[in-house]
């Protein structure tokens, strides 16, 4: 996840943004201690803009986890984000990479579809 961040929602095309909302992320726990990362959703990449986290003492739980992802926007931290033209919706670890276990991650993200122009 650190090196090859998952896209959640592809570009949506020339003339249009996506407006991250909010996500609830699942971690299933696998048959082994998983290393605990921190999770971001960015867009384009694990290099770009951030747009939310949760952070640690989630994926290293062995138990299911559920946790919500609220946009920054929504805690104020930044309190505006300039949304990225035709840039995709991914999730990354923001350091080194999720290994030890066999888990299942999945994710619900809500999202808007903007256009870039007046």
């Amino acid at each position: 996840l650190n090196a090859t961040p998952i896209s959640l929602v592809p570009a949506p095309g020339a003339g249009y943004a996506l407006v991250f909302e909010d996500a609830q992320v699942y971690h299933a726990a696998g048959t082994a201690a998983t290393t605990d990362r921190v999770l971001k959703i960015t867009y384009t990449d694990g290099s770009g803009t951030d747009l939310g986290a949760v952070t640690t003492g989630f994926l290293n739980q062995a138990t299911a986890q559920m946790r919500a992802i609220k946009s920054y926007r929504a805690t104020g931290t930044p309190s505006d984000i300039n949304p990225t033209a035709n840039a995709a919706l991914v999730i990354s670890a923001v350091t080194g990479e999720v290994i030890g276990s066999d888990f299942t991650l999945k994710v619900r993200i809500r999202y808007r579809v903007v256009a870039t122009s007046w």
